[in-house]
C-alpha cells in the first residue's frame, strides 16, 4: 500500500507518476521494472519514491489497483445493472473492452508485458483473481437460472470456469496480442455465446 506521503499528494502529481509507470510497463516486465526510469519521467528524486512506496513490489500491487479503477468506470454497470442476463454481461464485457481499449491505447502495451511476467501471474493467483471472477460469473448463472433463462440442471461451477477459459483465450488474443480484427473477435463472440445458448446437438 502506499504510504500517506503519496495518498496526500495532489492528483496531477500522482497522476504523472502513474503515466511515468506505464510507460516504463509498456516497455518492461516487472522483473525488468526500473526505479530510476520512473522517477525520471515523473520528475522526481529518488529519495521521494521512497516516501512514497516501500519498493517496487508496493508500487506495482498500487498500479494494479489503479488500473482496475480506470477500468471499473468502463465495467460498473454490467456488474450493478440487476435486469441484465449473463449472456448480455458476458457480450457487454466485450464490447466494453473494445472502448476501453480504444481509450486507453498504451495498457495494451501494459498487459502485453503484465502477462510475460512471472511475477504479475503469482500476483493474479495471490490475490485470488481467478476466482473472483469465476464466482462472479457463477453468481450470474445462478440468478439466471432462478429466472428460468439457464436450466438448473447446469452444473454454475462448471459453467463459469468454462465461459472463463473461452472468453479469456478470446480476450488475450484479440485485445492484448491483437490477432484479430474487431470484426473477427465479434463474429468469434456471437459463435462462442450462440453456442452456448443452443447446444451443439439438433433438437428432434
Amino acid at each position: 500500500m502506499p504510504k500517506a506521503t503519496f495518498i496526500h499528494l495532489k492528483p496531477h502529481k500522482k497522476e504523472k507518476l502513474m503515466d511515468a509507470m506505464t510507460k516504463e510497463l509498456s516497455m518492461h516486465t516487472f522483473e525488468h521494472l526500473s526505479i530510476a526510469n520512473i522517477v525520471r519521467d515523473a520528475e522526481i528524486p529518488r529519495g521521494s519514491f521512497y516516501q512514497y512506496f516501500e519498493n517496487k513490489e508496493d508500487l506495482y500491487q498500487y498500479y494494479f489497483e489503479y488500473i482496475a479503477s480506470l477500468k471499473m468506470a468502463y465495467f460498473k454497470d454490467i456488474f450493478t445493472t440487476d435486469s441484465f442476463s449473463f449472456f448480455e454481461r458476458i457480450e457487454s464485457l466485450f464490447k466494453q473492452g473494445m472502448v476501453f481499449k480504444k481509450a486507453y491505447p498504451s495498457l495494451v502495451l501494459v498487459a502485453k508485458k503484465m502477462y510475460e511476467s512471472d511475477y504479475y501471474k503469482a500476483l493474479l493467483i495471490k490475490g485470488g483473481w481467478e476466482n473472483k471472477i469465476v464466482d462472479t460469473y457463477k453468481d450470474w448463472i445462478i440468478k439466471d437460472q432462478s429466472r428460468g433463462i439457464i436450466r438448473n440442471t447446469i452444473d454454475p461451477q462448471m459453467l463459469a470456469e468454462l465461459i472463463h477459459e473461452m472468453t479469456t483465450s478470446i480476450s488475450v488474443d484479440s485485445f492484448i496480442y491483437e490477432k484479430y480484427d474487431e470484426s473477427i473477435w465479434e463474429h468469434k463472440l456471437d459463435e462462442m455465446l450462440d453456442i452456448l445458448k443452443k447446444g451443439i446437438l439438433n433438437h428432434v
